[in-house]
């Protein structure tokens, strides 16, 4: 298990890893660009990506996910908390630009939780 900043992973060869979990990851950045280009460096030929990401299906959702960023970065100082929430569809679009294919992911019905905080998805993702 490595945890690292992600958008330079000097320390790993291109190809070292099976699988990378990006947990909640992608929308605290501002240009998630760099660190998907690095995943799949970093990723073998047919090794994995998973991804956890909030859905953003209306701008209700992103208000509600707005307003409890901004609580925990001024309550608890986490100053990585941008709220770059995308539709699934866009995290997606993101990731094959990247050069990683949608294998599969959770049921859309799964998504459809009443509290947007709790609303989200996961992801496969491979490396041709």
């Amino acid at each position: 298990l490595y945890v690292f900043d992600g958008r330079r992973l000097d320390d790993c060869p291109d190809g070292s890893f099976e699988m990378v979990t990006l947990n909640m990851v992608l929308h605290h950045m501002d240009e998630p660009e760099p660190i998907l280009a690095e995943v799949r460096r970093v990723l073998r030929p047919g090794g994995g990506l998973l991804v956890r990401e909030h859905d953003r299906p209306d701008e209700r959702s992103d208000r509600v996910l707005d307003e409890f960023h901004w609580l925990v970065a001024n309550v608890f100082g986490d100053s990585m908390c941008s709220g770059n929430y995308r539709p699934r569809a866009r995290w997606r679009s993101l990731l094959a630009d990247a050069g990683l294919c949608h294998v599969r992911g959770s049921d859309p019905a799964e998504t459809l939780l009443e509290d947007p905080l709790l609303r989200g998805y996961v992801d496969l993702f491979t490396v041709d």
